[in-house]
């Protein structure tokens, strides 16, 4: 009977120590999602001195390779002024690289992005990188109809 108690008691620790270290894996993803939603987020303090800043402007573009042949992008959009109007354009991605060691290009499948922001917007999808492509750099445009708002390049 003492032996079946402290079967059970074992068992029952084991069982608690790996739910803790579920849950030490899980805050630990949470953290590490939220250290990047803040280094994300933290473009949002709007440049100040800086001329032409009224109306929509990528304030950041950010790139990961996920796995091979997946990348994540996301770009921020704010309009870093008091009480603006709604702004509505598209949001065009280039990636360039290298494939087989010659010159490569491509856009997002979908072609554009629309994008309608009052304040900020934060834009997110994957790419799904050819194989033999090695990609070096993706620059994300804001349009409005077919004028070039703001523009920002980001190198892997």
């Amino acid at each position: 009977a003492v032996a079946d108690t402290v079967h059970t008691l074992i068992t029952a620790e084991k069982a608690a120590q790996e739910k803790m270290v579920l849950t030490n894996r899980q805050l630990e993803a949470d953290n590490q999602r939220l250290k990047n939603d803040l280094g994300f987020f933290e473009h949002l303090i709007p440049a100040t001195g800086a001329a032409g800043t009224a109306g929509a402007s990528i304030r950041g573009l950010q790139v990961e390779l996920l796995k091979p042949g997946e990348l994540k992008w996301q770009v921020l959009v704010i309009q870093a002024v008091k009480s603006p109007a709604e702004f509505s354009g598209q949001l065009e991605l280039t990636f360039v690289g290298l494939e087989n060691g010659k010159p490569w290009s491509a856009g997002l499948s979908s072609g554009t992005v629309p994008v309608a922001v009052k304040q900020y917007g934060r834009f997110e999808g994957l790419f799904a990188v050819p194989p033999n492509v090695v990609v070096k750099s993706v620059t994300a445009k804001l349009l409005l109809g077919q004028s070039v708002r703001s523009m920002q390049t980001a190198k892997l």
